[in-house]
């Protein structure tokens, strides 16, 4: 791993490269793109311009196609230059949003053209487009061939820390590392920030004559922990007892809704707050029955389009009816990743009172 350190935040804005027909194309990603967006060359010169995209994209571009995308908020450049010149297009090129100084760039390094004018050499990056806060999660990073000393680049930079960290994944012929078997799927496993915010990451390959050539993706860091699922008994319990199931979620930026999927009980819901964060409670009250054994029951939290969820699975024996005494709350559930909840409660408690 290497820290670049840390640089001034340009937005939210990615450069790609590609080789279509042995042309070079490329692509601007702009997260939120409402403005005008400019593709400039190595000497400043600007080549393609996509004015104010409402009520609908309008383009231009100098020796080349440019079009734009609104669903997939990319503008792509289709350059019409001959590769075999490649001093025409070699250096680096920009990508402007707009008068807020939003800019990215791309490196473009060719040396030479391969004889099939129809082949296609690109990289492509995917993953989740949202995560937690500390959640691990993995991105996979192909070609459609292998790279230069099989080694590919990933570049994150956080929009919020203005930290840059850059990880390169090397295939090593193993039977086990499944993800590189073919050379040309490279996977990195990263953990998100403690700060919400937007993770730009970018993909580099180095595919000969073609120099290197990248994608890149956004991913949103979303302030919530949880959802967790907790119990107010042992497992397992008798049949013809009353069981809580308890999930919280907490969120210092955000409202949290809560849903389940489980059984139809008696449903309480509540919201602690302190000066730093919020606490999203809600309990499920159920006379559970034998025949619950083996159910799985589900709690979501949801903040806008992204959603969270912790499942348990119900242990239900045969034996005599009992209440059970309420005790400290158990985990039913895996424990990676979770805070403990009961002396959060007893913290809010001690504020609240």
């Amino acid at each position: 791993m290497y820290i670049i350190g840390l640089q001034v935040s340009s937005g939210q804005i990615c450069m790609s490269t590609k080789i279509q027909n042995n042309k070079l194309q490329l692509v601007c990603n702009v997260k939120h793109l409402e403005l005008e967006v400019h593709i400039q060359d190595p000497l400043g010169d600007k080549r393609s311009r996509c004015l104010i995209p409402y009520p609908k994209p309008s383009c231009s571009a100098f020796n080349g196609d440019a079009t734009q995308n609104m669903s997939s908020n990319m503008t792509v450049l289709m350059l019409n230059e001959d590769l075999r010149y490649n001093h025409r297009v070699n250096g680096e090129w920009s990508c402007l949003h707009g008068s807020k100084n939003e800019k990215a760039t791309a490196l473009v390094n060719i040396q030479g053209t391969r004889d099939n004018d129809g082949e296609s050499i690109d990289v492509s990056i995917t993953g989740p487009r949202s995560v937690k806060k500390y959640q691990a999660f993995k991105l996979v990073c192909s070609g459609t061939e292998a790279p230069e000393n099989h080694i590919a680049t990933f570049r994150l930079k956080n929009e919020v820390s203005n930290r840059i960290t850059e990880m390169e994944r090397k295939c090593k012929p193993h039977r086990n590392q499944s993800a590189c078997l073919d050379n040309k799927s490279y996977e990195l496993v990263y953990t998100a920030p403690k700060s919400s915010g937007i993770l730009t990451v970018t993909c580099t390959m180095n595919i000969q004559p073609f120099g290197k050539l990248t994608d890149c993706i956004f991913v949103n860091v979303v302030d919530l922990s949880g959802p967790f699922l907790s119990l107010d008994a042992y497992l397992p319990v008798f049949g013809n007892t009353d069981l809580t199931i308890v999930c919280t979620a907490i969120s210092a930026e955000n409202e949290i809704h809560l849903s389940w999927a489980c059984l139809n009980g008696t449903r309480e819901d509540k919201k602690k707050e302190n000066s730093s964060t919020k606490m999203f409670i809600s309990k499920l009250t159920y006379k559970v029955k034998v025949t619950d054994n083996g159910r799985i029951c589900s709690c979501n939290a949801r903040i806008g389009d992204f959603t969270s969820s912790d499942t348990i699975t119900l242990n239900v024996t045969a034996g005599c009816e009992q209440s059970v005494t309420p005790r400290t709350i158990y985990f039913a559930a895996p424990q990676e990743n979770r805070v403990n909840v009961y002396e959060d409660i007893l913290h809010y408690d001690e504020i609240e009172n």
